[in-house]
């Protein structure tokens, strides 16, 4: 007999992780959370296509780009890649264009290589873990206990 895997209600995790790692961290700059990027983003053609940075923080110094993600995640660093380039194209941030960018990758666990490989690549990794994080795993992990038996 298959197993099926157990439904779950969608949460937005990804975005509470950021949501609370910026307010701890930049309470007074400046915030656009999922900051569409690229451009024509005002062209009705473009925005199927667009891409979404999980949040942009302007510092008065420089320009966050951050991705947030529950488990280290390999794509989420070209993910950061070519945001720092649609950055530099998109119309509404035009007055920012010459200011320093910051990579940043948020991350609740993540394994060293990915840390290396991303700071080979100019990208931060941030390692944040608020204790719901850990209710989160760890309720994740019996859940998949659960089916497998």
């Amino acid at each position: 007999m298959a197993s099926v895997m157990p439904t779950r209600s969608w949460e937005p995790r990804e975005s509470r992780l950021l949501g609370e790692w910026i307010l701890a961290n930049y309470p007074g700059d400046r915030v656009v959370y999922r900051a569409r990027l690229g451009p024509n983003t005002d062209q009705p053609i473009y925005k199927s296509v667009s891409r979404y940075a999980d949040a942009l923080v302007f510092t008065g110094s420089e320009v966050l780009i951050i991705e947030a993600k529950l488990d280290s995640y390999l794509g989420a660093i070209a993910q950061l890649e070519f945001y720092s380039q649609l950055f530099k194209q998109t119309p509404e941030y035009s007055d920012y264009w010459t200011a320093p960018i910051k990579l940043i990758l948020l991350v609740a666990r993540v394994t060293e290589d990915l840390i290396v490989y991303a700071n080979s690549k100019g990208i931060q990794v941030v390692l944040y873990f608020p204790s719901w994080v850990q209710d989160y795993f760890t309720d994740r992990i019996q859940k998949y206990r659960h089916v497998t038996s």
